[in-house]
């Protein structure tokens, strides 16, 4: 099991890299899709549930690479 993501994390992400409102929610938006793959990867036979909560899987790294996304193609705001 992964542990939580700690918001203070995030914090510090977000002034780290001075995100804007709109670019946090890129970032989260793209660690949640990716938590959400590596979920179903790891779940296949329960993919097609409708009662997960997405939130509570995203973890430090799944952040981290939404960031390297961001980094590569994500451009201006």
């Amino acid at each position: 099991q992964q542990a939580k993501l700690d918001t203070s994390f995030l914090t510090k992400v977000t002034e780290h890299f001075e995100l804007s409102m709109r670019s946090y929610q890129k970032l989260w938006r793209i660690a949640l899709t990716l938590a959400d793959l590596e979920w179903v990867q790891e779940n296949p036979d329960m993919a097609e549930r409708r009662d997960r909560k997405d939130e509570l899987r995203i973890c430090e790294h799944h952040v981290l690479d939404a960031l390297s996304f961001r980094a590569t193609h994500w451009g201006h705001d």
